[in-house]
């Protein structure tokens, strides 16, 4: 019974998603055909047509490669920095400390972060910065969120029984925490790839997809810049799909009854 109801909830988990981007998709059609422009509003079959036609280019497969080694290199920074930080803040308590200075991150807003970032270091460096920066807080709060729901029984458990450090990560974190670690990884990364194409766009980094939406924005090319959009948004909703995938699929649900 309890294998039928996960089975159930998987195909759910799956399909919402899916019915989420076809009423989209949808949406997209209806307001391009309303506004009976495909020049200045394409609907997503040119768009489509536009993004295939932009891959054979010289320079756009570099570009994406570069947007996407920028995106993941600021999401393992702030990854590992934000479940760092919260397993310290954790296990010391000071977490009242450090929250102060966590939402202080946070409640910048992104544009400051972007021009501020960019005037200290230079457009090749802002893009990776920047989504370090903003991605942070909210992991670290996920991450700290988890470990605050962790029985302190469990932990000294595992230290009556004689287990050090790394049989508390094994035994008791990683179970415990394996839902946000995951979906920190889907959503982290997504977010970290956004953030990323928008500081290249304001920074005008070489060889970025940020940076060429900007000269199509301003040659008024709308068809690439919805054809750059559609690629991106792919790109994270297929991030966001493919890792709880592989990790259904490694771990065979082994995780999903722990609370």
């Amino acid at each position: 019974m309890k294998r039928e109801k996960g089975k159930a909830r998987r195909i759910i988990n799956t399909l919402m998603p899916l019915t989420g981007v076809a009423a989209a998709v949808a949406v997209w059609w209806i307001a391009s055909a309303v506004y009976a422009n495909p020049v200045l509003f394409p609907s997503p079959a040119d768009s489509l047509i536009r993004a295939l036609e932009l891959f054979p280019s010289d320079d756009f497969p570099l570009r994406l490669m570069n947007t996407f080694l920028r995106g993941s290199l600021s999401f393992v920074v702030s990854y590992i920095c934000a479940l760092g930080c919260a397993v310290i803040c954790r296990s010391t308590g000071i977490f009242k400390a450090v929250n102060p200075v966590i939402s202080a991150v946070r409640a910048v807003p992104t544009i400051t972060v972007i021009l501020l970032v960019f005037l200290w270091t230079g457009a090749k460096i802002t893009p990776v910065i920047v989504a370090s920066l903003v991605v942070f807080p909210t992991l670290f709060t996920m991450f700290y969120s988890a470990l605050s729901g962790i029985d302190k029984a469990y932990v000294e458990g595992v230290w009556l029984e004689g287990g050090g450090r790394l049989s508390i990560i094994r035994y008791v974190y990683v179970p415990f925490m394996h839902t946000s670690l995951i979906e920190g990884a889907g959503s982290g990364l997504s977010l970290s790839l956004k953030l990323v194409v928008s500081a290249e766009a304001i920074a005008q980094t070489a060889l970025s997809i940020g940076a060429m939406m900007k000269q199509a924005s301003a040659e008024f090319d709308p068809a690439t810049l919805f054809a750059t959009a559609l690629i991106i948004a792919l790109l994270c909703i297929l991030i966001e799909w493919s890792i709880p995938a592989i990790d259904r699929k490694i771990t065979k649900g082994k995780y999903e009854d722990q609370v």
